[in-house]
């Protein structure tokens, strides 16, 4: 019911004095009223148990002697985030586009290095990227805290705005996780669609067979699961590319056939194999770019890794196992 207050913040009792904080409890006067009181009043505590959710009456009637301070109460500001999606604009939500059509809201995009920024570019939608931080920064890390910080800043400054990432928001975004994260603003997600799908069907590959995705810009070797679909996202150039490959070469065979995965689920997809030791070697990866490393099927390529290692044992000690090695223990060894 409207007027109802309900218990907010921690009850300091010392002897005699008990202090609540109170707010409204009614949703629309959560978000339209700026004013939150706090609540004082002088009541012996007899019981330990009490119950504190009560009405303004109800203090009354106790003969507790209450005074309210009226005190800000403290708004978020709100900050959207929608996904541009893999594709073209033809594949962009109608919803999402006339949303960014349409508005009156400031619309910032991680990069300009997208089909769907280039047409609505195009359509005269002004739009302002983060690409010229890229180009002062030495890291990616950096780049993304940059991000958070300036759009964090102008959301508490009162700006009503929109921030456009490549993809799904929720797939491979670090500046989305990080402004998740921040506690000082309200953050809301408008989905795009995820390149999975498109990249699933192109590659004919079921990911129920075992699937990691890496982001290929922040990964260890340690992760990698050879026996699984692999698939290292945000291959943005021949530096990343050369890590990737520099970090298989530890485990697979110089001609080991991986896939430069190109612009998949638009007109301009293209997937090429190439040597592991040829990665690096293409000239055309971009921000649409993926390498995709099929299972190791021959096993006698991993025999070198500790977890075979750790299978033999396992098959050894195992019930249908050699009866030697299921005697042994640490002393007879």
């Amino acid at each position: 019911m409207h007027g109802k207050i309900f218990y907010k913040s921690a009850v300091t009792i010392a002897s005699t004095i008990v202090i609540i904080r109170f707010r409204c409890r009614c949703f629309r006067c959560v978000h339209l009223s700026p004013w939150a009181y706090s609540v004082s009043f002088s009541k012996r505590a007899t019981n330990s148990n009490v119950t504190f959710r009560k009405s303004i009456n109800d203090f009354k009637r106790a003969n507790s002697k209450v005074t309210f301070r009226k005190k800000r109460w403290v708004i978020m500001q709100q900050l959207e985030v929608i996904g541009l999606g893999a594709g073209t604009i033809e594949q962009l939500p109608l919803g999402i586009y006339k949303k960014l059509r349409d508005t009156k809201k400031e619309i910032y995009v991680r990069t300009k290095e997208h089909p769907v920024v280039e047409s609505l570019h195009k359509e005269g939608i002004q739009l302002k990227s983060f690409d010229s931080y890229y180009e002062e920064a030495t890291d990616f890390l950096t780049v993304y805290k940059k991000i958070t910080k300036t759009l964090v800043e102008k959301a508490k400054a009162g700006e009503h705005l929109i921030y456009a990432v490549p993809g799904h928001p929720m797939l491979a975004e670090k500046t989305v996780q990080l402004l998740l994260n921040e506690p000082t603003i309200e953050v809301s997600i408008l989905g795009g669609q995820s390149y999975l799908d498109d990249l699933f069907t192109s590659l004919r590959i079921d990911p129920i067979e075992g699937f990691q995705f890496i982001d290929a810009t922040a990964f260890s070797r340690e992760q990698l699961n050879y026996t699984q679909h692999i698939v290292f996202s945000q291959v943005y150039n021949e530096l990343i590319a050369s890590e990737v490959k520099l970090t298989l070469l530890e485990d697979l065979p110089y001609d080991y056939k991986v896939a430069i995965v190109e612009a998949v689920g638009t007109e301009y997809e293209s997937i090429t194999y190439v040597n592991l030791e040829a990665l690096d070697r293409n000239t055309s990866l971009s921000n649409l770019t993926s390498v995709y490393v099929p299972p190791v099927t021959d096993d006698t390529l991993l025999y070198h890794q500790f977890s075979t290692l750790r299978g033999v044992i396992r098959r050894l000690r195992g019930p249908d196992g050699c009866p030697w090695d299921r005697k042994q223990t640490h002393e007879s060894l």
